[in-house]
């Protein structure tokens, strides 16, 4: 008796492996654009609270605000509550950078902040 080979079998399992194969690939693409994209937001959140820091280090020390540029601006408020030091003030200062917000609160000299010295 003659045996009948059948090769659409294989044929046919060999296109849904490469169809899953393919649909695994671009899921493993989006998750890695997505993750990229986090990273990018978060590593611009850091930069926004390393620059009020420094910012804020430079008001300390007398040496004035940075100039803001197209992706960061700097807004220093004084607070006129608590304890006041002599020749200090305490100030709330808030960073945006990209679209991302830090904000601060320290004692600096009063000739550092807006309308210092009055």
């Amino acid at each position: 008796m003659r045996q009948i080979r059948r090769h659409g079998f294989v044929l046919i399992d060999a296109i849904a492996a490469v169809t899953i194969v393919a649909a695994l690939g671009v899921s493993m693409l989006y998750a890695l654009h997505g993750y990229r994209g986090a990273m990018a937001t978060l590593n611009d959140a850091k930069q926004a609270i390393t620059l009020a820091e420094a910012a804020l280090v430079k008001l300390q020390t007398g040496d004035g605000l940075p100039l803001s540029d197209a992706d960061t601006t700097y807004d220093i408020e004084p607070i006129n509550e608590g304890h006041l030091l002599p020749g200090r003030r305490w100030v709330r200062l808030r960073i945006t950078h990209r679209g991302h917000e830090a904000e601060l609160i320290g004692v600096v000299p009063i000739v550092s902040t807006p309308g210092g010295g009055r």
